[in-house]
């Protein structure tokens, strides 16, 4: 009788340590951020047509500094988007790589001009191209809990990576 309470009760601290090592990264990661991006692409584009991005975003106020900071831009290359704007921009710049960062309102994207600030949240924004060349391609969005710049270590809240293919016509 002793032997099987002690199983029983080894049975049932192995168990509850099952479910906290399962639960426990995905409770963490829901507490460190509840910020979130959703991005929606066309799957397929005909090459001279013009297609829309849509980003829909939330943040809680308890994650920002300011305002949010949203960085989008293309990859003309079919591999996933990196864990930050920086990131991309770094790489295209080592590898010679083609990028179009599209948000750069009255600002030199060369010069790290690029972003907008999202002072509420939700929110949602629409934003129509053209595609000019054939290819796969990734949207790549950033959510950043500040004003960003080129060389500033801060890290992105949320991102979002969306692939895409423009056909020939």
């Amino acid at each position: 009788m002793i032997v099987r309470d002690q199983l029983i009760r080894g049975l049932r601290a192995a168990a509850a340590a099952l479910c906290l090592s399962v639960l426990a990264p995905a409770i963490l990661a829901t507490a460190a951020s509840a910020a979130g991006l959703r991005l929606t692409v066309p799957a397929q584009v005909k090459k001279g047509t013009r297609y829309t991005i849509k980003i829909h975003g939330s943040y809680k106020k308890r994650e920002i500094t300011g305002r949010a900071y949203l960085i989008s831009l293309i990859q003309f290359a079919d591999i996933r988007c990196r864990g930050s704007a920086q990131d991309e921009n770094q790489w295209a710049i080592r590898t010679g790589s083609n990028i179009e960062f599209y948000f750069a309102p009255g600002s030199d994207p060369a010069r790290g001009g690029v972003g907008l600030s999202e002072p509420k949240s939700p929110f949602d924004r629409s934003d129509t191209l053209r595609a000019n060349s054939a290819g796969a391609r990734h949207v790549c969005t950033y959510l950043y809990p500040r004003f960003t710049h080129a060389s500033d270590p801060t890290q992105p809240i949320a991102r979002a990576d969306k692939r895409y293919v423009v056909t020939r016509k």
